[in-house]
């Protein structure tokens, strides 16, 4: 009779313990799926075990072709040579290249809700060749490069809100010297190059 007391004591530890086991084992089979279905989109190769044969660290596998590649370059090398000569001229600021135009834009409180979104979304598809800020992260400068018609409509919007921009000629960028002048305008001027 006492050793019937006992199993009764006993057997909500023994059914929880097999109750967590059990959630243990499922929980990392979830995550042993959802680990594979990540490597599915990230990767490119087969994940472990996926073609039928483990992949070993010694064995190439053949590679999958891919949905999703990096660009080679982030920028251009012509705009990767502007963007050194913005970040060694204007040390004072923090220079970024590609911004999306709604990263700087905002609709006003006039606008409604509908013409909010809208615009958001047009501004959004609008690239600013790089943006001048200054060490608070607020927008100086934009700087477009070889300005088409799209983009010198980005202007006037950008200078109606206040924001100073610059247009500049891939093939005729500034000597290093001059950047400030040049993208911040007159009042980087040294003085004694504003008095010639």
């Amino acid at each position: 009779m006492v050793a019937l007391w006992y199993l009764l004591l006993l057997a909500p530890f023994v059914a929880g313990a097999v109750l967590w086991l059990n959630y243990r084992r499922k929980h990392a089979a979830r995550e042993r799926e959802s680990m594979l279905r990540w490597q599915k989109v990230v990767e490119a190769k087969p994940v472990a075990g996926e073609a039928g044969k483990p992949a070993s660290d010694g064995e190439a596998q053949p590679r999958k072709a891919a949905l999703v590649e990096l660009r080679p370059r982030l920028l251009e090398p012509a705009d990767a040579l502007f963007y050194r000569l913005l970040v060694s001229g204007l040390p004072e600021h923090d220079v970024f290249a590609g911004v999306s135009a709604d990263r700087v834009l905002v609709a006003g409180a006039a606008a409604s809700p509908l013409e909010r979104e809208a615009r958001q979304r047009a501004w959004s598809r609008l690239i600013i060749d790089f943006l001048v800020c200054d060490k608070g992260l607020r927008p100086r400068v934009a700087v477009l490069l070889d300005a088409g018609a799209e983009q010198m409509a980005l202007l006037e919007v950008l200078r109606g809100a206040g924001l100073r921009c610059v247009t500049v000629a891939r093939g005729g960028l500034p000597r290093r010297q001059e950047v400030a002048a040049v993208i911040l305008g007159e009042a980087a001027r040294p003085p004694e190059a504003s008095a010639k």
